[in-house]
């Protein structure tokens, strides 16, 4: 047993070392981690103890307990998204796989060639879920493939704050939850039938999700102190578009500067973002909270505007989905935010001279133009394996791409009528699952792998 064990180890140390390699390599090309307007307003609002509606409460009170690391920067969050990120693909590497190569292999098709990349490499939510809803699925696999249960209740922890760290992400959850509860109540569910079980985590899920929708609430109850609206932000740029294609100011008054005009409004707006119309809207640049009354307004104003030109609509939003799913080529979009920027009283930090990291970004900022990374090619790929994943599901590893692939599907499926911009990060998540997705399908089909449970 010992030798076995010896063996084992052997084996398994070019993949944790590449693993370990690429994620310092990444924490050291980009530290202390990007930060763009949402990071630093994150920043400050760790620093002075604010809660602000639109920014994750989770996200603040870990930035909050971890502040005395750094104050000055957000790298200890930086850190955790890299560190999590790359532990689970050496856990799945070595899952998966038997043999160095193919181990390494995907180490570097899932890890080092993913767009996934860029997005880690700052301080936002999407990089924190990507890490955390990773390492989650990586446990669970852990547990899947007979290791025992404990792997899949230290999963639970992950998946939580993945539910809280965004707004979004209850769509990517559901089919995670939903083979949580598989793992957890297999031998109780063994015998039933096929419709009898999915009912059961159907509905084990929704009040997992449910529970975390409470947590959410009571947590912005607790310390919201500037309250919000999430999707008034994107609610305002719908009716400003709508504005702009009938020569109609569909824009509250209450939401916009005195005086506003829709000559100015059209001067800062932009077709593949929200946040130049900030200069009109919210008071000058400065958010102002919108009373239960005021936000019902703004919904009801937006439905009428749908309902009266919904050719206005559609278009506005057409325009943005080709943007979001297309080529990130083009001045309209955006890929990353290399820099600090200052907000507020935050402590003033640049980004120290890093050779590393200025080839790096060169590289990924022309890898991100080509269709590789090109969210559509990942849906269309995501589609193409879900039936053939599904004829895997005899097998553990096709049952965890199953639910991936499916996770990022719905992940992504809600961005054509609610995303406030055109930028790739709102897609890493994607790109992680159809790539693990690939590389499993090719594990299950070609290789004879010790995932199978006896």
């Amino acid at each position: 047993m010992e030798e076995i064990t010896k063996r084992r180890m052997v084996a398994s140390f070019p993949t944790v070392l590449l693993a370990f390699v690429a994620c310092a390599g990444s924490v050291w090309a980009f530290y202390p981690g990007f930060m763009s307007f949402d990071a630093s307003l994150g920043l400050w609002l760790a620093r002075h103890g604010e809660g602000f509606g639109m920014t994750p409460q989770i996200v603040t009170l870990v930035w909050r307990l971890l502040l005395p690391l750094d104050p000055s920067s957000g790298a200890p969050l930086f850190v955790l998204g890299n560190v999590f990120f790359w532990l689970s693909l050496c856990i799945f590497a070595l899952t998966l796989f038997r043999v160095w190569y193919a181990r390494l292999l995907f180490l570097v098709f899932c890890g080092l060639l993913s767009p996934c990349v860029l997005t880690l490499a700052h301080v936002w939510s999407d990089a924190m879920l990507t890490g955390a809803l990773s390492l989650a699925c990586a446990l669970m696999l852990l547990s899947a493939t007979g290791r025992g249960k404990g792997w899949a209740v230290l999963a639970l922890p992950f998946l939580v704050f993945a539910g809280l760290v965004r707004f979004n992400a209850f769509p990517a959850l559901l089919p995670i939850i939903c083979y949580w509860w598989y793992v957890m109540l297999e031998g109780t569910l063994k015998s039933w039938r096929l419709p009898a079980r999915c009912a059961v985590l159907l509905v084990a899920a929704l009040v997992f999700l449910a529970g975390i929708f409470a947590v959410n609430k009571a947590l912005e109850k607790r310390f919201v102190t500037i309250p919000m609206s999430a999707w008034a932000v994107v609610a305002l740029w719908d009716l400003a578009a709508i504005s702009l294609a009938t020569n109609e100011m569909r824009v509250p008054s209450f939401a916009l500067y005195p005086s506003t005009t829709l000559k100015e409004l059209r001067e800062h707006f932009r077709e593949d973002s929200n946040t130049p119309i900030y200069a009109v809207v919210y008071d000058r640049g400065y958010p102002q909270p919108y009373t239960s009354a005021q936000l019902k307004e703004i919904n009801r104003g937006l439905l009428a505007a749908m309902m009266e030109h919904p050719e206005a609509y559609l278009e506005h939003r057409w325009r943005l989905t080709r943007y979001l799913f297309g080529r990130y080529k083009h001045e309209k979009s955006m890929t990353f935010y290399a820099g600090i920027r200052p907000y507020a009283d935050n402590p003033p930090r640049a980004l120290p001279e890093n050779p590393l990291r200025d080839k790096a970004l060169g590289f990924y900022q022309e890898a991100v133009k080509t269709w590789w990374s090109a969210p559509i090619v990942s849906v269309a790929v995501s589609l193409l394996l879900l039936p053939l994943l599904w004829r895997q599901r005899h097998r553990e590893q096709g049952k965890v791409a199953f639910m991936l692939v499916l996770s990022g599907l719905l992940y992504v499926a809600p961005l054509c009528l609610v995303a406030p911009s055109a930028e790739l990060r709102y897609f890493s998540w994607l790109f992680f699952t159809t790539s693990v997705g690939v590389a499993m399908l090719f594990s299950a089909i070609t290789l004879k792998t010790p995932v199978d449970r006896s």
